[in-house]
């Protein structure tokens, strides 16, 4: 079977319900392969190896305003597949929509999804301990990193002077 359409596949739905794995489901799907059918979206993903997120820039053309809005509201994860019509996907990126921009250009109205790996879990997390006298300061940042949900710590990259 030839595959010849591109596809991308967006998944976006509640972060509570996605960090903690209950009945995580899908909010909003969208499928955007070039068909008239679908909409119009596209995907510019950074990808690095330093200590910042990745982000991901999303843009999907003329999505209805009820949309819009329900995109605006906090706490909103998103998962992004790459793939052809018929075919496998692969994860391009999961992580939260931290803002969401939307601008009229000629008949079209874009929608643009400013995203980051891990951006949730860093705003909303909470981290409370009591340490003796002498603990070294970075056994306390590597503890608190470690609470951070979806984040991996290597202890030996920590550094305090």
């Amino acid at each position: 079977m030839a595959q010849f359409n591109r596809e991308l596949i967006f998944e976006i739905g509640p972060f509570s319900e996605w960090e903690t794995k209950k009945d995580s489901k899908v909010g909003v799907k969208i499928v955007s392969n070039g068909n008239i059918n679908t909409v119009k979206a596209s995907i510019y993903c950074q990808k690095n190896i330093t200590a910042t997120p990745n982000n991901a820039e999303i843009r999907i053309w003329n999505l209805k305003q009820s949309t819009r809005q329900a995109f605006k509201k906090t706490g909103l994860y998103i998962k992004a597949y790459a793939g052809y019509e018929g075919g496998s996907h692969e994860l391009l990126f999961s992580g939260s929509i931290e803002a969401t921009k939307t601008r009229r250009v000629g008949a079209d109205i874009v929608t643009t999804l400013v995203c980051l790996t891990g951006g949730s879990s860093l705003i909303r997390s909470l981290f409370s301990k009591t340490y003796e006298k002498g603990v070294p300061v970075s056994q306390i940042v590597t503890e608190m990193a470690q609470s951070i949900p979806g984040i991996v710590v290597d202890p030996t990259k920590i550094t305090v002077s």
